[in-house]
């Protein structure tokens, strides 16, 4: 039987592990936490390969994308790794393309309503096309946390920090962004792709995510150019057109919370629902403040619990307690700075977050 005192001394070591992670830009020295995440992810995460090389490639084109001068978004992508600073260990990644479709379209399953031509008196009939997109939106993908650190809102922390970095860097991306989130999948497989894709190609669903990572056109040479007719698939397959993973349950909840809504598009390999929202209303992008640093203090601060990043292309986002001041001047303590690598002087970006709780 827990004593009071342990369950709270359980908790407030999980509150204080909070504001020891921080999400920033990867590199080539987080190879090996990336594979351990893309190893233990299931199958139907998309940007995250687990091929080692495929990896190292993906870090590589991060870092020289965001070494270049933008003006518009055109097919940069942008990885980021969860580091807890006590261990210094990657527990979570995320990503966000800046255009899809931008050099090879982007495809999806768009559901289409069809009225029979010769008997207008019957019910109109649900049929998936494939639809590409080119030059299309933004896209936030690649999320996932290793399950030990599925707690305390540290996943709101991984996959909101993607919208503050959009916010402060508008130029980098589309008007419009979109999520593709994970379909039903159950012990590695989909009954989606059993009962649809497998008629056309030959692969699991973990061999066909993989190979998609390196050849975006694949669902094109995969699925015929004619629609196919929903009424037509097993019963099991139609009732899953657009559910997610019960692990995406939250992502979903969260994103949708954030202003995200469901399209009439789903994923054309596991049918997970892509979702999406116009930048300029998202929560965190009409919310977001910019405040300059006016002191930086060793003592902990106790407020109501905030998201905040420097806002920079070497982009640290963290959770904090801020003090505020007038004339638009807020004090952070040393963790806070040192997580942010900001000094006195420097501006922060920041919203209200309160899924996480100061210790």
């Amino acid at each position: 039987m827990f004593s009071v005192s342990s369950v709270f001394s359980v908790v407030n070591k999980f509150q204080k592990l909070v504001y020891m992670m921080i999400i920033r830009p990867a590199k080539i020295s987080d190879l090996d936490g990336l594979e351990k995440c893309a190893l233990k992810a299931s199958s139907g995460l998309t940007h995250l390969p687990r091929d080692r090389e495929a990896l190292e490639a993906e870090i590589n084109e991060s870092i020289q994308d965001l070494e270049k001068t933008i003006s518009e978004p055109k097919n940069e992508q942008y990885l980021f790794v969860l580091e807890d600073l006590k261990t210094n260990d990657i527990c979570g990644t995320c990503g966000i393309i800046s255009r899809t479709g931008a050099s090879n379209p982007f495809y999806v399953f768009q559901i289409e309503k069809q009225k029979p031509y010769y008997f207008p008196e019957q019910k109109e009939n649900s049929i998936l096309r494939l639809y590409p997109y080119v030059n299309g939106p933004s896209e936030v993908c690649g999320l996932y946390l290793l399950p030990d650190y599925r707690h305390s809102g540290i996943g709101k922390l991984l996959s909101l920090s993607r919208f503050l970095f959009i916010a402060a860097h508008p130029n980098r991306f589309a008007k419009k962004v979109i999520a593709n989130m994970r379909g039903f999948i159950e012990n590695n497989e989909s009954e989606f792709w059993n009962g649809i894709g497998q008629h056309f190609a030959n692969f699991t669903l973990d061999e066909v995510m993989q190979y998609r990572i390196k050849h975006e056109k694949i669902a094109h040479h995969i699925f015929p150019p004619y629609p196919i007719n929903i009424p037509l698939l097993p019963e099991k397959v139609q009732n899953i057109i657009g559910k997610v993973h019960p692990n995406t349950q939250p992502a979903l909840n969260m994103l949708l919370a954030e202003g995200f809504a469901f399209t009439n598009e789903v994923d054309p390999f596991d049918g997970g629902p892509i979702i999406s929202a116009d930048v300029e209303q998202l929560r965190i992008f009409k919310e977001k403040k910019r405040s300059i640093v006016f002191d930086i203090v060793s003592k902990e601060l106790n407020s109501e619990n905030y998201l905040v990043s420097n806002g920079r292309l070497d982009f640290r986002a963290c959770f904090a307690s801020l003090e505020f001041r007038k004339n638009n001047e807020i004090i952070i303590d040393s963790n806070t700075a040192m997580s942010l690598n900001v000094n006195k002087g420097d501006s922060i970006d920041y919203i209200i977050c309160p899924s996480a709780k100061r210790g």
